[in-house]
């Protein structure tokens, strides 16, 4: 999955304003949808269905869960890769760079 700069940078955005708390969202359709963060603890997300369900019906799916890592890390964290919906790509965005980690890294 290859992201264009406006995807990159709407996430690194999200970063920015959320700090210290994770932001989240989906990519469907080429878009990045921004979901609310429901979690209690500030180094996890929480996405929940009422709000990826219009997403899900307007796209037939999505391609990818994102989140961010205000701490800078860009590796995905045992919780990321145990909770992550896979196939779907898992994105992770910091102020200073994103990265996309596909199935195979799941199991790696």
């Amino acid at each position: 999955m290859e992201l264009t700069r406006e995807q990159k940078e709407l996430m690194q955005d999200a970063c920015y304003r959320a700090a210290p708390r994770e932001a989240c969202g989906v990519i469907a359709g080429g878009l990045v949808y921004e979901l609310t963060n429901f979690s209690s603890d500030p180094g996890t997300f929480h996405i929940r269905g009422q709000e990826l369900a219009p997403i899900v019906a307007a796209h037939g799916g999505y391609d990818a869960v994102w989140h961010t890592h205000p701490s800078g890390d860009l590796l995905p964290s045992e919780t990321d890769r145990a909770n992550h919906p896979w196939p779907a790509a898992l994105v992770i965005a910091t102020r200073k760079a994103v990265a996309v980690y596909l199935h195979e890294y799941a199991e790696a």
